[in-house]
């Protein structure tokens, strides 16, 4: 009976306790009020880097003196800190990226009648090779209707496999590979399996809205490793070092990059994968552009490492964008936690897609082609942006070119191109808050095109 009446006591005081954690809760909230009035007079800006920071070191310092699991010290202070935020008017940010926003008002424009030039949608318009397209026509009559594996078709893994030991040399198991519903979902799957709520996951700014989008979307939160045009984009080792915590779950890179185009060295990406092992964190590195590199390439798959997670899709390489397949590669245990989310999302891609892909596996010339095809438009739009006040950086690959406006940028530029010219592009602040002063162009589009955007652009801006 006394055991009982014990145990009803730790009851008691554990309902205290949280109870007079609620009131602290309470008059930080008041502080946290006052603060923002008092910002608002200042004209200061909402959040503040540098004190989220210092909370932060503040937080780990304290879990590391009363032995409390530092994850879960994150989780409380981003709870803490978004009800901050929306205290002072600032709500968490729940919208679509500005860059799908756009996409959006485009084609609304479009609905009404008005002519929309596109460069915002990372989309070639050279479409799939005729095989594809008849491959999937006899998939469909020989009745590959149906459920796969979630891992995907091993008949398209071990193509994979073939493929990976010739282009880089890597001797890979076919259950190391799962087959994705688009690159996209492979992106959604490496965060969440890596990624707990209270984590941080370093991304390589400026970066593609998607990888913020899904680290929020886990609960963790996105670190930005700056880069700069004047630096011609390159990643500072050091300053990834600094940027890493105990927290940090994960390096996350695009190579070559969406939006900047720009190729990483191998003594770069030796450099970032090092680090992250020595520091027992990942590497997500997505390589869908790889195949539309006008200089050398790098794969980290080019690297012997363990710690690497390596992204592809079918969709630029061969114009399958619609098709909506990619994959995976990483060790086989992170492959069969990912494979319980697709089972659990997606069951697994179509059948008959995966039949398709593995047709597109053996067109050798049509990955050249379209390289080809992108590069002579990339050099002709970089011809009429000599002529422009822009600044930028000549891609190493992709088919996006991502300019710093030199003359009459307002934040809402891109809206105000889209609704006085009838062209839409992305804008920067899109793919990070340094790059406001930014817009990116997708060059997929026929040369004619692309001029007729580019002189409606001058007239937006001149």
């Amino acid at each position: 009976m006394n055991e009982y009446n014990d145990l009803e006591k730790l009851r008691d005081n554990v309902k205290q306790v949280t109870n007079d954690i609620i009131k602290l809760i309470a008059k930080r909230n008041d502080l946290v009020v006052n603060i923002g009035e008092t910002k608002s007079k200042l004209g200061l800006s909402t959040k503040n880097i540098e004190t989220e920071e210092k909370l932060k070191n503040s937080m780990m310092q304290i879990c590391e003196k009363y032995g409390i699991n530092i994850e879960f010290g994150q989780k409380i202070l981003n709870l803490l800190v978004d009800e901050s935020l929306r205290l002072q008017g600032e709500e968490k940010q729940t919208k679509q990226p500005l860059m799908y926003q756009l996409f959006a008002e485009a084609k609304r424009l479009e609905a009404e009648g008005k002519k929309i030039i596109h460069l915002e949608v990372g989309e070639p318009d050279y479409g799939p090779p005729e095989p594809v397209k008849t491959a999937i026509n006899d998939a469909l009559n020989k009745g590959y209707t149906r459920y796969t594996t979630p891992k995907g078709l091993i008949e398209l893994r071990k193509k994979l496999v073939d493929r990976i030991k010739h282009e880089n040399g890597a001797d890979i198991d076919p259950e190391q590979i799962m087959i994705t519903v688009g690159g996209k979902f492979a992106v959604y799957a490496s965060i969440m399996t890596l990624l707990n709520k209270g984590g941080e996951g370093i991304i390589v700014d400026p970066a593609w809205p998607v990888y913020r989008v899904c680290i929020a979307r886990a609960g963790g939160k996105s670190i930005g490793l700056k880069t700069t045009l004047e630096d011609d984009w390159d990643l500072d080792l050091e300053e990834l070092k600094e940027v890493i915590s105990p927290l940090t779950k994960f390096i996350f890179i695009n190579n070559p990059s969406n939006p900047t185009g720009k190729i990483y060295s191998k003594q770069t990406l030796k450099g970032v994968i090092d680090i992250a092992s020595e520091k027992g964190i990942k590497v997500i590195s997505d390589e869908v552009y790889s195949h539309l590199s006008f200089k050398p390439f790098t794969s980290v798959l080019d690297i012997d490492s363990t710690n690497i997670i390596y992204i592809q899709s079918f969709s630029k390489t061969y114009g399958m964008t619609g098709f909506r397949l990619g994959y995976i590669l990483a060790e086989r245990k992170m492959i069969d936690e990912m494979v319980k989310l697709q089972s659990a999302t997606l069951t697994s891609a179509p059948e008959f897609i995966q039949y398709s892909a593995i047709n597109a596996l053996t067109l050798s010339e049509a990955p050249q082609e379209y390289m080809n095809i992108t590069k002579k438009r990339v050099d002709f739009a970089c011809k009429l942006m000599d002529d422009l006040p822009f600044s930028y950086y000549r891609p190493d690959g992709t088919f996006y070119i991502f300019p710093k406006v030199e003359t009459k940028n307002t934040p809402n530029l891109a809206f105000d191109i889209l609704k006085q010219q009838g062209v839409a592009v992305a804008p920067g602040a899109s793919f990070g808050d340094n790059y406001k002063d930014f817009l990116r162009f997708s060059i997929c589009l026929e040369p004619p095109l692309i001029q007729e955007a580019f002189d409606k652009i001058r007239r937006a801006i001149t």
